[in-house]
């Protein structure tokens, strides 16, 4: 998403000339600034402020764990290609 895409969806506050960053987004979805991001945190509102179904959230537990086991697959996919470049040797 380019950056005047976000700052045409963007919404200013009430009284307020320019919307302020933090702009959040989902995709292209607006969500909101960083106050509503807070609130919804506190209030334990945040699936619906981000508008996120519940398969859709991941722990950053979750996204390392994913990082991680891609790195060692890449990792391994390169040893292997070394190792058919020196049998073919």
């Amino acid at each position: 998403m380019s950056a005047s895409s976000c700052r045409r969806r963007a919404t200013a506050k009430e009284g307020e000339r320019n919307p302020l960053p933090p702009q959040i987004f989902n995709d292209k979805d607006y969500c909101g600034d960083y106050d509503g991001f807070d609130v919804a945190n506190e209030t334990d509102q945040l699936h619906q402020f981000l508008k996120l179904s519940e398969g859709e959230v991941n722990t950053a537990q979750d996204i390392l764990s994913a990082n991680r086991r891609s790195s060692s697959r890449e990792v391994g996919n390169g040893d292997n290609q070394q190792e058919n470049a020196d049998k073919e040797e």
